[in-house]
Formats: structure tokens, sequence, C-alpha cells
């Protein structure tokens, strides 16, 4: 095939992680928010303004994150034309490369267990990365690496951390998920602590408001 191009498949295990957040998170923001909802309802204020309050919040941020991971996605494309395999990643940033091999590498990151595609070209090139998940490595197999003389390997979990990677591809730019993950579990920890104290203060708005001009 003299050319080629994909889009990432739908997204499937992401929309089904939204949906279930969606009232998680609005649980966990209730319960953080309940002991001001249940004062004020006590004390004749009325509990239905925080209660909005909170089911906005969640149903906002849910909504937010579904439609940013959709709109980014469809930045994302790979193509392979007069034996470049060229990849397009969500901020809309090319990579090429001229395929000589490609790796799969098992790791863990933000979404848990995930599959990082490394595809070498020669000595001077710098490797592009894709998520196996997000793509038809079927087609890729069959259509390009193939044809190319070489098959998929599968690399060992030793071989799949973050520091074996940036020693056998220099220059391979890893998701940040991946390659800081305590960090970034430490970020995303702060990112729901923050998230939750800004509903309980907006939660605790109204009845701050109606207690002063009580």
């Amino acid at each position: 095939m003299s050319e080629l191009e994909l889009r990432p498949l739908p997204l499937r295990q992401t929309y089904r992680r939204l949906v279930v957040a969606g009232p998680v998170a609005g649980l966990i923001l209730l319960l953080a928010a309940g002991r001001v909802v249940v004062q004020a309802a006590l004390d004749g204020v009325g509990a239905l303004p925080g209660v909005l309050i909170v089911v906005l919040v969640a149903g906002a941020a849910v909504a937010w994150l579904g439609l940013s991971s959709r709109q980014r996605s469809r930045r994302q494309r790979v193509r392979y034309a007069d034996g470049r395999l060229t990849v397009i990643d969500r901020r809309g940033r090319a990579a090429s490369v001229r395929p000589t091999a490609a790796t799969a590498h098992p790791v863990l990151g933000s979404k848990g267990g995930s599959v990082l595609l490394v595809v070498s070209g020669t000595a001077q090139e710098t490797p592009v990365l894709l998520r196996a998940e997000h793509w038809d490595w079927q087609t890729l197999d069959d259509k390009v690496f193939r044809p190319a003389g070489f098959t998929i390997a599968v690399a060992p979990e030793r071989d799949s951390r973050p520091r074996a990677l940036r020693t056998a591809y220099p220059g391979l730019r890893l998701p940040f998920s991946v390659a800081r993950p305590v960090l970034f579990g430490l970020l995303a920890a702060l990112a729901v602590i923050a998230v939750i104290a800004i509903v309980v203060t907006l939660v605790s708005l109204p009845y701050l408001t109606a207690g002063n001009g009580s």
C-alpha cells in the first residue's frame, strides 16, 4: 500500500470511565459538602442550594473532560506515505520516521496498564510513539510493518520502565503520566483535593450569606 491514513479508535474506555466518574464525583462532592448542607438544613436555611451547586459543578467537570478528550482526539492522525510513517499527536505536533522496527512496551500510567508502541527509524531519526490501544495496530502491522520487513516485537517489563525507555530511545518524548507516574499521581490527588475544597466553599456561600443576613 503506497498511502495510508488512520484516525484513533473510539476511546470507549475513556468514555466509560467518564460515565462512571460522573456519579462517583457527584457522590464524593456531596459527601464532602454534606456536613455544611445538613447543618444548614437543621438551621432552617434549606439544603437545596448546596445540592444544586454540587450537581452543577460535577456535571460541568465531567462534560468538560468528555468534550476536551473528544476534541483533542480529532487532531490525532497516523499517515504512511512514500515509505515514511508520520504521527500527529493530540496537540497537532507531527513526528516522522522511515520505520525499521516496532516494539510494544507494557507500561503503567494514569490509565492503568497501557501499551506504548515505539516505532524506530534510522539511527539519525528519533523514534515515534503510539499508544497501542488508541490505534488499529493490526492494520499498521499488516499494511506498514510487514511490508517493511519486520513485525511488532514485545519488550519485557524491565525494559519498559521510564529510565530504560529513555536509555533505549534517546530523544523519545514520553507521556507525562508514564515518565513521572509518582508525580502525576500526586498532582492528580492535589487536584481532587482542590476541587473538593472549592466545591465546599461554593456550597457554604449561600448559607454564610443567609446567616449574615439573618
